[in-house]
């Protein structure tokens, strides 16, 4: 399974935090656990994005901070 990168964003990514893509754009972060399984929990967007999807591919975070995608 080939990851091919997509965007560099090069997002500082934090500890303990869960970051993703919004389907409307932008990447966003919130934490794993503690106050989001009590509700409390905001997603934050750390970064805006404009790229085109393909049908076909999971798209995600890599662990540089960069936008990555790999076929399914």
């Amino acid at each position: 399974m080939a990851i091919e990168k997509v965007l560099k964003l090069k997002i500082k990514r934090k500890a303990g935090y869960l970051y993703y893509l919004n389907p409307n754009g932008g990447v966003f972060c919130m934490p794993i656990e503690s106050d989001r399984a009590k509700g409390r929990a905001k997603a934050e967007k750390v970064a805006e994005t404009s790229f085109q999807r393909e049908p076909g591919y999971l798209y995600f975070v890599d662990a540089q901070g960069d936008v990555s995608r790999s076929r399914l």
